[in-house]
This record gives C-alpha cells, sequence and structure tokens, in this order.
C-alpha cells in the first residue's frame, strides 16, 4: 500500500510541476518590453501579408463576374471582410509601430498599454485566423 500512495504523490508533484509550467509559458510579462512589441509586430506583419494574398485572389476570381464588383466595400461579404480586417491590423501596427518608437526614444510608456496593444493583437489573430478559414 504505500507503494502506491509513494506513486501517488510522485504523480501528483510532476503534474503541479508540468500545471505550474504551463501557466508560466502563459505569462507575457517575461520578456522584456521591446521583445514583446517586436513579436507583435511580427505577428502583425504576418497577418497583413496573409490578409493581402486572399484579398489579391478573391480580387482575381471577383474580376470576371460584374455583380460582385462592390464586394470589397460590402462587408458581409468574404472579400469586404478581409479588407476591413487588413484595415484593422493596419490601425493596431500604427500603434504598436508608435509604442515601438516611444520605446526607443526611451520616452514614458503606459505598461497598461503595452498589456492591451498584446490582447488586441491576440483577439485580431482570432478574427484573422477565422476569417482567412471561412474563405
Amino acid at each position: 500500500m504505500s507503494f502506491s500512495v509513494r506513486k501517488a504523490i510522485f504523480l501528483g508533484l510532476i503534474a503541479l510541476v508540468a500545471v505550474a509550467g504551463v501557466s508560466r509559458a502563459q505569462e507575457a510579462s517575461d520578456n522584456s518590453p521591446s521583445q514583446r512589441v517586436s513579436v507583435m509586430t511580427d505577428k502583425l506583419d504576418r497577418m497583413r501579408r496573409g490578409l493581402q494574398s486572399a484579398i489579391s485572389v478573391l480580387r482575381t476570381e471577383n474580376q470576371s463576374d460584374p455583380k460582385k464588383k462592390d464586394d470589397e466595400k460590402n462587408v458581409g461579404t468574404p472579400l469586404g471582410r478581409l479588407v476591413a480586417l487588413q484595415k484593422d491590423v493596419s490601425r493596431v501596427s500604427s500603434d504598436v509601430a508608435s509604442l515601438r518608437g516611444k520605446l526607443d526614444k526611451g520616452e514614458k510608456y503606459d505598461r497598461t498599454e503595452l498589456d492591451s496593444l498584446e490582447a488586441s493583437v491576440n483577439e485580431l489573430q482570432t478574427r484573422v485566423d477565422s476569417a482567412q478559414t471561412d474563405t
């Protein structure tokens, strides 16, 4: 019986260490602010390139159909949705670039701004992935 108790304690400790490692890996604040901004910039750049590629493909497909000429302006269409997402990516990218400028110049910045931008980038990544999967 003591063997199974030892085994249970050992497995419990392993599970505890694994859970602690996962929660530690999810913390974004381990990196320096400039590293965090760099990661956000890379993510936004990848999103922008992916959206641009999908938009160009849909535009090419829509050229032959005169009914779909105004799809880009209608957010209810796949092309319109991708164009709107591209604008959102550009807006957030501009905000990240502004924060990068503050960091590079050594100016004061609000840490909550960095956290909110990270949340915006992650939320935007989810929306972009969903839109690209749907189209």
